[in-house]
Formats: C-alpha cells, structure tokens, sequence
C-alpha cells in the first residue's frame, strides 16, 4: 500500500504545472521507500521496470520509483529508457559507453560485471579474477633458495590461521603471519587455539605438499651422493597447499584442478608460460555450483578462446579470465 501512496504522490507532483516555490524546503518524502517497493509495481512485466532514485519524486525532491523501459522495447519522451540504454528510432538500445549497460546484456553471465557509482559511471575502484592464493613472504622465501615453504595463505591472499614451517607450527596473525601463541613443534599442533580438526585435518601438509616437499628431499638427497633422477615426478603447487593449475609431465603440459583430477586442456612445455588453464577450471567451478555449461569455450590449451561468440552468434572478445573486453566481428578478430 505505501509503495501505491508513492506512485500516486509522484504522479500528483508530476501533473502540476510547476514545482514548489520553495523547492525542496518544506517537501515531506517518504524516506523509507525501497528497491523492494519498486520491484513490486514492476510485477512480471517483461516491458518495463520500476527503479529506486534518489530524486525520483517530487520535483527531484525526494526518492522515488521511475519507471523505465527495457532493452528492445519502444521509447519516447514520456517513456524513457532505463539506465545503460540509450533511445535510438523509438527503440531502448544497450549504450556500451555506460556502465549500467552490463544489466541489460544478456552476454553477461559469464562476464566481468563492473562497479558503478550512483550516476551510472564506472566506480573509480573496480575488482575483477580469481582471488589470490599466495603471499609476497612465500614468493620472498622461495627467492632465497627454500623448497618447502608451507606457510598457508587464504583466498584473500591473506595467512591462514595456522601456520607450519620448519617443523614449527603456530597461531599467526591474519595480515603479517606473525605469531600470536608460543611456537611448538608440529607433532603438538592439536594443542594451539587456533587448531581446527575439521579444516585441517591429522596433519598440518595438504596432498600437494606431501607430494611435493617429498620429491625435493629425496632429490637433495640424491644430489648430495652425486646422483640424480630425472624421471621423478615434480608436482607444482598453489600457495593454499592444493595442486598448481598447470602440472609438467615429460615434455608436456597438463591442465589440472585443485585436487590434481585431469583436465582436458594441454600443451608442448614450451608454451608454459602462455598456459594457465584458467578455462577448464572454471569449467569444472560451474559443474560444481549447478549453474550449467559455460557460454564461452575454452582452446585446447585450457585457456578461453580469445574471439567468442554469443547465442545469436555476436563476435566479442575476452581476457584471459574469460571477462569480455570489447565486441567485434568474426572478421576484425580480437587483435
């Protein structure tokens, strides 16, 4: 009911022959007024949306829900297009030059959605990829010549809360991994407060570890009798303790997910560093939440295939995350 008193306040101001004399000065506004508000008077409707102003109401002086058309439907003076469309021959189309177009692409799904301010321009700050799974300590140490560094770093790229290293385990703080209890040796690690059974289970080393730090003892030590084994496996690992996105097998690449399950992407190992597999893990990301198949592909690599197409066979291109950059056609390519 509140959310028809609204509509029907903004009509009234809207059929006057003028706004206040005194402006905004003495107008009461229904301050409360939500986005829920207007979802409710957009209903089903496939035509047109009701979206929450800031001054959508009175004059400008108060919020309120405006109703706007959407992307393919007619437009006028009196029925205007929503935000990130633009009215072209009496018809809403996208305006790739604004921010909020990326609401009404339908290509979007699987693409990078930007930040925008209140305006509809492109947030100054804008985030976009996979979170991060190493530290610059762990790259710093593995500079110096070390291993077997098993310090362990969350998604944010911040340590965990329990740390191991050097067969000394501790509760260490988030943002510098410094340590908060006493250290004691990792065959009492169940003792620290931070200790947690379920996540880490009975040992501190996660698979790809073992493996790993297994392979680089028995290497030195064979190194240091003089003799060597180059058909030991190596197994590459990410900073959280799970297998690395790419692992080497003789001269080949291979793509694989975090628990070093097979994945279809593959390359000579010259192309290592061109490689990054990001593609056929996403690939198994969207398995895994039930949201379906992917709408863009991968090579055969397991990395996205720069030039995409869309349902109504579009051309656009993407990064290397598989966020879109910029439409083209089959024949401009991406370059």
């Amino acid at each position: 009911m509140r959310a028809e008193c609204v509509v029907l306040l903004t009509l009234v101001w809207g059929a006057a022959s003028s706004c206040p004399a005194s402006e905004c000065g003495g107008v009461l506004c229904f301050n409360d007024v939500t986005q829920v508000d207007c979802d409710a008077l957009t209903g089903g409707s496939t035509d047109f949306y009701y979206r929450l102003q800031p001054n959508g109401s009175v004059c400008g002086c108060c919020p309120g829900c405006v109703k706007f058309m959407r992307n393919g439907i007619a437009c006028d003076d009196i029925n205007k297009c929503g935000p990130g469309l633009v009215c072209k021959a009496n018809k809403c189309e996208l305006d790739k030059t604004s921010c909020l177009y990326y609401e009404h692409d339908n290509t979007t799904n699987t693409m990078w959605i930007p930040s925008c301010d209140k305006d509809g321009y492109f947030s100054a700050k804008q985030c976009k990829g996979e979170k991060l799974t190493g530290s610059r300590h762990i790259s710093e140490l593995q500079a110096l010549g070390r291993k077997n560094v098993t310090l362990h770093c969350d998604s944010e790229g911040n340590y965990e809360s329990l740390q191991c290293d050097s067969s000394l385990c501790w509760c260490a703080n988030s943002q510098t991994g410094e340590p908060y209890t006493r250290l004691v040796p990792e065959k009492l690690i169940k003792i620290l407060p931070c200790y947690n059974q379920t996540s880490v289970g009975t040992q501190y080393l996660r698979q790809c570890e073992s493996s790993s730090i297994a392979v680089a003892t028995i290497r030195e030590e064979m190194t240091a009798h003089g003799t060597t084994i180059d058909s030991m496996s190596t197994y590459l690992c990410d900073s959280d303790g799970s297998y690395a996105s790419r692992q080497v097998s003789g001269s080949q690449v291979y793509c694989r997910d975090r628990d070093n399950s097979t994945l279809s992407g593959y390359s000579n190992l010259e192309d290592y560093k061109t490689m990054n597999c990001f593609c056929n893990r996403d690939q198994v990301f969207f398995t895994e939440s039930n949201m379906g198949s992917m709408a863009v592909k991968c090579s055969s690599n397991g990395n996205y295939d720069t030039l995409q197409y869309d349902s109504e066979s579009n051309a656009f291109c993407v990064d290397t995350e598989g966020f879109i950059y910029k439409y083209t056609t089959a024949n401009d390519g991406c370059s």
